[in-house]
């Protein structure tokens, strides 16, 4: 019996761009009291026997030329920084991979939207797990801009990192500066640091840290950095 998971990420409309995920609720106030020293990242999910051979493929559908290469870019940041992973991109839509990333004209066509505080839906990442309580399926959905306006390039390759984070099975961090964090300011600095590349190889740890040949979930909520 599968179960599935949805976790939306949210726009707020005001500039710098404010994005703003729900994996889990976020108290600001309780945010702003968080000392570094104390920085963690949310486990969501780990991968089950998808990831035995250490690979997992990606398929992109939908969007032009431009987007579909900044989303490529998005990708090749977690590909180029987890030891013992593989992110291989399938073509065609008929082909079969483990995380399908597609496209909505608007935020309002996705799942999830709020109007409240001026939040409207930026993105979506859904999982099918397993019996098991493992990763079988993701499927991201990305929004190409909200009420009319157009997202950069750069705002679209910032949403898809994070959601890319969300499929390799990250929740939220409770750090301003993590691309896991649930708002993320455009001027601030995306990259991906040791704690989030620490969390996937945790979340991962039957396979990219274990090498064992039986998947597992983690053990735990989160990670501290």
């Amino acid at each position: 019996m599968k179960t599935n998971i949805s976790i939306p990420i949210w726009i707020l409309l005001i500039l710098p761009l404010i994005l703003s995920a729900v994996f889990l609720p976020v108290d600001a106030g309780k945010r702003n009291e968080e000392s570094d020293n104390k920085k963690s990242i949310e486990i969501c999910c780990s991968w089950g026997e998808q990831l035995e051979d250490g690979k997992l493929t990606y398929r992109i559908n939908g969007g032009d030329t431009n987007i579909r290469e900044v989303v490529r870019n998005a990708v090749s940041q977690w590909d180029m920084k987890i030891d013992g992973l593989s992110l291989e991109e399938v073509k065609g839509e008929s082909s079969s991979a483990d995380i399908t990333i597609g496209f909505k004209k608007d935020g309002k066509q996705l799942p999830g939207e709020r109007s409240k505080h001026g939040l409207m839906t930026a993105g979506l990442t859904s999982f099918e797990l397993s019996w098991r309580n493992v990763i079988d399926e993701v499927h991201i959905i990305l929004a190409k801009g909200v009420r009319g306006n157009e997202f950069s390039p750069s705002q679209i390759e910032m949403v898809a990192q994070h959601e890319m984070g969300h499929a390799l099975g990250l929740g939220h961090s409770n750090s301003w500066s993590s691309i896991m964090s649930p708002t993320i300011n455009n001027q601030q600095s995306v990259a991906i640091s040791e704690c989030e590349i620490n969390a996937v190889l945790q979340a991962n740890a039957w396979k990219l840290m274990d090498s064992v040949s039986s998947p597992h979930s983690f053990r735990g909520n989160s990670i501290s950095c």
